[in-house]
């Protein structure tokens, strides 16, 4: 509370107005209160306070005003204030309520950014689904093409650049997905030492031949629980920024912890966890541009050379795996980020083999329902070389109608989920509901999680998530079959 007179005169604060400003009360009363404002101000509030006084009873309710005042060390303070017209014996007078809305500043920023993340959720998913149907022909023709042409001629080469800068646009999709609806991810209790180690050779190749790479591994590295695919993707992101933060040159460090952390951060409850930090000798950031460094699209890099997505997905994994992420930089001093994933109470799971890189066969009746007539021409050709008969339908409905002329022969349902008249889902359950022992193999662009389909699913429904490659398709198939 400041009270003033009609010269801005400070006749009588509190104590928390002390606290608030850094003065002394005896140094305040008798000063004027263009003290607490920055110079530009003073005009400014020197008029506002004489149009009060003027009429103090047309702007005395409910009238209140955001401005910036200074701390007696010269750090600014955001306040509100409202304003209240006394009447004294010595003559009019007015109180100021001061509050301090620092932390109301934050929680709106903070809103603010929150409000872009959904933003991006929204578009993230939105596009999803048409973009990895699109996907899913280019990867598909690009393997036709690769397996009807010689190794070596510029037709293969060129066929395998497609294919390469598809699964490279798969991945920029499935890192936007990460922002939408809070997107789940498979996780397994692996041994981050083993998937860092598998990554160094090709990162080293990445980086080049003028980054001096040094790996540090905890030899007893706790188990964590996390998609192994996700913490590939948050250790080749962090390499890959922190080479482009080096461009002359320089030296990267890869390093794996056990930390105990106590109950001090704001973001992770104390426990113990695993901690994976690479660290750069390059450019650094400076303090405003740090700030904004997590922010999905912020990019430092010339047009054309970086998305803005690299930390920020590496944050999000970091986060959906109940894990955070920790951002040391100054400028010309280099850059350490670490990443926190908590400990897993189970062992390490064995890495599953590499499987062959040709495609398991089969055999019997698919129907392929696809309302898309572009990926479903290139999806039936894909069953086909991987020896099933294909049967075909555009929509739940004309599915139905086709399983009724063909239902002794058919093993398998491969159906989209999002159609018009009956979705793949719908078609399911009626379909089992006539046959038990139907396997039915959903198919989206959207992710099992954005579609609501997070729990497991029963062994005679699997999920398959576009775009997919032949591979990938067949694997897919002969689990079902297996299941």
């Amino acid at each position: 509370v400041v009270v003033v007179d009609e010269t801005g005169e400070i006749v009588l604060v509190n104590s928390r107005t002390e606290v608030l400003f850094g003065y002394d009360r005896s140094e305040l009363v008798g000063e004027s209160v263009e003290l607490f404002l920055p110079d530009r101000l003073h005009g400014v509030h020197v008029g506002h306070r004489r149009r009060f006084f003027a009429d103090p009873q047309a702007r005395a309710m409910g009238a209140r005003l955001e401005l910036v005042c200074w701390h007696r060390d010269g750090a600014e303070i955001p306040v509100e204030i409202s304003l209240s017209p006394i009447d004294a014996s010595g003559g009019r007078l007015v109180a100021a309520i001061v509050t301090d809305i620092t932390r109301r500043r934050a929680l709106e920023s903070e809103l603010r950014q929150t409000q872009k993340l959904e933003a991006v959720g929204r578009l993230a998913g939105g596009v999803a689904h048409d973009f990895n149907n699109l996907l899913t022909a280019i990867l598909g023709y690009a393997g036709f093409l690769i397996d009807g042409t010689e190794p070596g001629t510029s037709q293969h080469r060129d066929a395998t650049e497609i294919k390469r800068a598809g699964e490279r646009a798969a991945e920029l999709t499935k890192q936007l997905l990460l922002f939408s609806r809070g997107e789940p991810m498979s996780a397994g209790i692996i041994d981050a030492n083993a998937v860092v180690a598998e990554l160094e050779g090709m990162l080293t190749r990445l980086i080049g031949e003028d980054i001096d790479v040094t790996a540090s591994f905890e030899p007893q590295l706790w188990p964590v629980r996390i998609d192994a695919g996700r913490l590939g993707q948050i250790v080749t992101n962090l390499v890959l920024n922190a080479r482009d933060a080096m461009p002359t040159g320089g030296q990267l460090t890869i390093e794996t912890h056990n930390v105990d952390l106590d109950e001090g951060w704001s973001d992770l409850s104390g426990g113990e966890y695993v901690c994976i930090a690479i660290s750069d000798s390059g450019e650094g950031m400076d303090a405003q541009t740090a700030r904004r460094a997590l922010e999905p699209f912020f990019t430092t890099k010339p047009v054309g050379s970086g998305t803005g997505l690299g930390l920020a997905t590496v944050h999000a994994i970091a986060e959906q795996s109940d894990g955070a992420l920790r951002l040391y930089t100054e400028r010309g001093k280099g850059t350490t980020v670490k990443v926190y994933l908590p400990r897993a109470e189970a062992r390490a799971e064995d890495s599953e083999p590499v499987g062959s890189a040709t495609p398991a066969l089969g055999s019997g009746v698919v129907l392929l329902v696809e309302d898309e007539s572009r990926l479903e021409q290139v999806v039936a050709r894909m069953l086909e070389q991987l020896g099933y008969r294909v049967l075909r339908a555009r929509d739940g409905v004309e599915a139905l109608a086709v399983f009724a002329a063909e239902a002794a022969s058919i093993e398998i349902v491969m159906t989209d989920i999002v159609m018009p008249k009956l979705g793949g889902v719908d078609l399911a359950e009626q379909l089992l509901a006539q046959a038990p022992g139907l396997r039915v193999l959903l198919t989206s662009g959207y992710t099992a999680g954005a579609l609501g389909r997070r729990g497991e699913l029963p062994p005679e429904l699997a999920f398959l998530e576009k775009p997919y490659t032949l591979l990938q398709l067949a694997a897919a198939l002969q689990a079902l079959r297996e299941a």
